[in-house]
């Protein structure tokens, strides 16, 4: 007689039942969220902080009354030419300054437009924030704009000089006269905040094209207006400013500056 063995009884899912490899992988899951959560969390913080410091740059805020408002015109005397001469070609003008100029706004998020210091209107200066490019004998709006001010350009005994009007007996020369090519000279740069009758002006005029052309380098440059900035005023960025520079080795890549006077009104 055959036994009829009873069907074994449902067994019973508890949580001792669960395979182990199971029981684990929800912890895990866990970790790895946390971990990535983490990670989002540090890289937000660290992209903040940059945006932070670059909204709060020197180059930025110094040139900000620029980035604000209209496309700015950056006012040249005349573009680029070049002369034979025994050494090779030597240029003159002004157009590598501008050029320099609109790369570095562009690369703060501006754009900007190059004119020429014949074309550009009153017009333009009431519409426009303008940034001139050159001393007054080569560029009549650096004239216009800055005669007035305290550190003027006028020419005694046939060489051009920067003056203060304050002290009239302060000024500064080029002290290599006879070799404009080499050597030392100045600049001043010139910053205007925009007024009812014009936008915002930036001036770079030196005594020679060549001190222009490191005064441009200057104002684009963070490290140089951090220099510049140690011991201006807390809240320079929002006064007017001009600055007297001593350029020396002009005719380098890097050429070197110091600032010899300032005013901040």
């Amino acid at each position: 007689m055959r036994t009829i063995k009873k069907p074994s009884e449902p067994t019973e899912l508890t949580a001792h039942t669960i395979p182990a490899a199971n029981a684990d992988r929800t912890p895990h899951r866990r970790w790895y969220f946390l971990v990535a959560a983490a990670l989002i969390v540090v890289g937000l913080v660290c992209w903040l902080g940059f945006s932070m410091r670059a909204s709060h740059s020197s180059d930025r805020r110094f040139l900000q009354p620029f980035l604000d408002s209209k496309k700015p015109i950056i006012c040249i005397s005349h573009p680029n030419a070049y002369n034979l001469s025994p050494h090779g070609p030597r240029g003159k003008g002004d157009a590598q300054e501008a050029l320099r100029l609109r790369d570095h706004l562009l690369h703060l998020g501006r754009s900007s437009r190059i004119g020429l210091a014949q074309d550009i209107t009153v017009e333009d200066l009431s519409s426009s924030p303008m940034i001139i490019v050159g001393g007054p004998r080569f560029n009549h709006w650096t004239a216009t704009l800055t005669q007035d001010l305290r550190f003027a350009f006028d020419i005694v005994d046939n060489k051009p000089r920067i003056y203060d009007r304050f002290i009239p007996s302060r000024f500064w020369t080029d002290p290599e006269i006879t070799t404009p090519q080499t050597g030392q000279g100045y600049v001043v740069i010139t910053r205007l905040l925009p007024t009812e009758h014009r936008k915002a002006v930036l001036c770079v005029a030196g005594l020679r094209a060549v001190d222009t052309r490191a005064g441009t380098q200057v104002v684009s440059d963070t490290r140089a207006l951090n220099d510049l900035l140690k011991n201006a005023p807390d809240d320079w960025a929002g006064k007017n400013l001009q600055w007297v520079l001593y350029v020396a080795n002009r005719n380098q890549a890097q050429p070197q500056v110091e600032l010899r006077a300032a005013t901040y009104w």
